[in-house]
């Protein structure tokens, strides 16, 4: 029962909310983009920590690392002890949030070389040319025949990354003679292989254990996206698959 405590902290938080919230001059801490700094945030952090969220609000629209909202302590990770500093704050226990360092640039890659199909473009009308469109339940989709990331105008920039990553297996394919057949990527291509191989050996909080070839598809897709636009946050949470990306994409 590692995790006992937090529907301690859940109580704690209903009551607080209710009782004043935190307006922050600067937005660290503020993980759902909301304005402020509050015990929602808190909870938030609480739940990634846990494990019960894979991703804090910001991180997913805006693309950038939890480090800059969520690690209010300055000590390079998102943990308990940032929401407790979020609810002393807004208890009035603490009059401030500690100035915070300056981390270390992490270098990431440079997505106009990834290589992609020839004639692939972002299509952000929510349908392909053939007229497949982003149905119920669907974020986006990467559409083979036309050589598309099929998005809308408001879908986040990770997300068009990641049906940019699709479109990058899609030319490995094409050069290894596949075509479209993304079930092979993984098995039948180099590039697949020797990424299976590397986030198999991941230990990193992001750790993933494929299930079938269409997992380990979609799995390099997000951590290519992560590379290009989260280095940091790829390199803290699975730091194999970050060295891989290093080596083998631009």
């Amino acid at each position: 029962m590692r995790f006992w405590w937090l529907g301690v902290v859940v109580g704690t938080l209903a009551l607080l909310w209710a009782l004043t919230s935190y307006a922050a001059g600067s937005l660290r801490g503020d993980v759902n983009d909301d304005g402020g700094v509050t015990p929602l945030d808190a909870l938030l952090i609480l739940q990634f920590d846990a494990g019960i969220i894979g991703a804090l609000p910001d991180e997913i629209s805006t693309g950038e690392s939890v480090l800059l909202q969520g690690d209010v302590d300055g000590d390079g990770n998102v943990t308990p002890v940032d929401a407790l500093m979020i609810l002393q704050l807004d208890a009035g226990v603490i009059a401030t949030l500690p100035d915070k360092p300056t981390p270390t640039p992490v270098p990431g890659g440079d997505r106009s070389l990834l290589p992609l199909p020839d004639g692939f473009t972002v299509n952000r009308s929510g349908c392909s040319r053939d007229g497949a469109c982003i149905s119920r339940g669907t974020v986006a989709f990467y559409a083979a025949s036309t050589r598309e990331a099929v998005v809308r105008e408001t879908t986040a920039e990770l997300v068009v990354m990641h049906e940019t990553c699709h479109a990058h297996q899609h030319r490995t394919l094409l050069d290894a003679g596949l075509g479209a057949a993304f079930d092979k990527w993984a098995t039948d291509t180099e590039e697949g292989q020797s990424y299976v191989e590397a986030a198999q050996q991941e230990t990193g909080p992001w750790a993933i254990w494929a299930l079938s070839v269409y997992i380990w598809t979609e799995n390099f897709a997000g951590q290519c996206a992560n590379y290009y636009l989260r280095p940091e946050a790829l390199a803290r949470n699975a730091p194999v698959t970050y060295e891989w990306m290093r080596g083998h994409l631009p």
